[in-house]
């Protein structure tokens, strides 16, 4: 034995073959959203997707250990002390165990919890939300391109998105309720008016960046829930104003112009 080792009492038998173990290590996590089927966490050290871990969340003086599957996991923040990633959560406990605690122990005390959390209950008590819930139905859709985006925008209550021209009319000819957050910087502000045309037909509503915040979001969506009635006469509004046949008058400009000129 040398000098660098500790003194071991019991003495320690080589294996000879496979002996496979696991090791479970809890680390320091921000818990950033959270509902009766998951949680979306944010750690500084990936996990791997499909992986299970057991997971100890607490608020305040609750604590409990829940045993999660990971749905994704991804890079959210690059910082100079390192890297932060964004990592979706599905309980998995027997017999909805995950589902019984969220209900007791967080959600059934609005008090200790913010705006964003009072809105997940209240959606799942509304719309009997079970197992996907809102944040694993987002999990499920997150993707940087949809082939069937105009299906997507006619199966939607409401959309939130910039408002680039594309967007903008294709919200009108389908006719959906919208709320716009006008990039700040694009060119000449042409958002800002894309989105001002719309809102004035009375079918949607505008909030700067600065102001699109989780406070402000809630308080919109928990109003604008109550308020089907409001939501579809902006829908009937948006489709008022929507020009479908845009292709076939531009075409038909262009041939006009040319034949003019061939003339």
């Amino acid at each position: 034995m040398s000098g660098d080792e500790p003194i071991r009492r019991n003495e320690r038998l080589e294996i000879f073959g496979e002996m496979a173990g696991e090791v479970m290590v809890y680390q320091p996590m921000a818990i950033r959203e959270i509902s009766r089927g998951g949680a979306m966490i944010e750690t500084a050290f990936p996990l791997q997707v499909d992986s299970l871990h057991d997971f100890r969340l607490m608020l305040g003086d609750i604590s409990i250990v829940v045993k999660g599957r990971i749905v994704h996991s991804h890079v959210s923040e690059l910082e100079q002390g390192g890297v932060l990633y964004r990592i979706g959560i599905e309980f998995v406990q027997e017999a909805g165990a995950g589902s019984r605690w969220a209900d007791r122990k967080i959600l059934a005390r609005p008090a200790q919890v913010d705006a964003g959390l009072r809105l997940v209950r209240y959606l799942m008590a509304r719309y009997g939300i079970e197992k996907a819930n809102v944040i694993g139905h987002a999990m499920a859709n997150d993707s940087p391109f949809f082939k069937d985006l105009p299906m997507r925008i006619a199966q939607a209550h409401f959309v939130i998105s910039r408002s680039g021209a594309s967007t903008v009319s294709e919200l009108a000819v389908i006719g959906r309720p919208a709320l716009f957050v006008p990039l700040p910087h694009s060119l000449d502000g042409d958002q800002a008016a894309n989105a001002a045309f719309i809102e004035e037909a009375g079918a949607a509503e505008t909030v700067k960046q600065n102001d699109f915040t989780p406070a402000f979001l809630t308080a919109r969506l928990a109003t604008l829930i109550n308020a089907p009635q409001e939501l579809a006469a902006r829908a009937a509004a948006a489709k008022s104003v929507g020009v479908a046949d845009a292709a076939e008058r531009l075409a038909d400009l262009i041939l006009s112009v040319a034949q003019g000129r061939a003339s």
